[in-house]
């Protein structure tokens, strides 16, 4: 998995202040007075996703929970995006369960019956994953699942509390694409000519719209950079290196 320029730039903005938000709109080339900058910026990350794209929203939740936390698990803010049909969000990554005996397992959320989980409208879709996840934990089920977690960098973290738990040793698994992405409700078709015959395929989403063209490599290639410089050890952003 690769964050796109525009999904390290929202993180970058999220987890700042107002003096390294002003910072970091003079680098992308803003100017003026600083509430000035400021708007410039917050339209830069704004955008309407489209029916054919994706965004990775894993950094929006915690890196793991447990029967202790799981109703927190979404941390509360959106992107500031507007839906251009019904989206929902879908997590990949793994589970521990506990009955009927420990075990762990690669977990797809959600499963099953998914026409409860989408809308229109961005905090109504976080709103109904976490609503799925607390639905995992309370419901009373032929299993009990005891944490999870959608972002490799809460792995190990989940897996020690396990461990404690229940005196088992748990090996992570190797998985691609392991995250929580905000995707249309619907598959994404195309009628595609095949030796000569005309047949419906599934394709995969793309990412969001780019940066508007003027300034954009530039203001790309600063992200970039930037980004990189602030999860590395000791950076303040370290927790996000995995999402890259």
């Amino acid at each position: 998995m690769t964050l796109t320029p525009r999904e390290k730039l929202l993180i970058m903005y999220r987890e700042s202040n107002r003096a390294e938000r002003l910072k970091i709109a003079g680098k992308l080339g803003f100017t003026g007075k600083p509430e000035s900058k400021l708007r410039s910026l917050r339209r830069l990350l704004k955008t309407e996703l489209t029916q054919t794209q994706k965004f990775n929203v894993t950094s929006y939740f915690k890196a793991y929970v447990t029967q202790e936390n799981f109703n927190t698990f979404w941390e509360g803010e959106t992107p500031p995006f507007t839906l251009e049909g019904n989206f929902m969000i879908r997590g990949y990554g793994i589970g521990i369960f506990k009955r009927p005996s420990w075990e762990l397992r690669e977990f797809y959320q959600p499963t099953g019956e998914r026409n409860r989980f989408y809308s229109n409208d961005i905090k109504t879709v976080f709103r109904l994953f976490q609503e799925s996840i607390n639905d995992l934990f309370e419901r009373d089920k032929s299993y009990e699942i005891f944490g999870l977690s959608f972002n490799q960098s809460g792995f190990s973290g989940l897996i020690d509390e396990a461990e404690k738990e229940s005196g088992e040793t748990f090996r992570a698994l190797k998985l691609d694409g392991v995250g929580i992405n905000l995707v249309p409700s619907k598959s994404r078709i195309i009628t595609k000519e095949v030796n000569g015959k005309k047949k419906k395929i599934s394709v995969p989403y793309t990412d969001a719209r780019q940066f508007p063209k003027r300034k954009r490599k530039e203001r790309e290639n600063y992200i970039n950079r930037a980004f990189g410089q602030l999860t590395k050890k000791g950076g303040r952003l370290n927790e996000f290196k995995t999402l890259d």
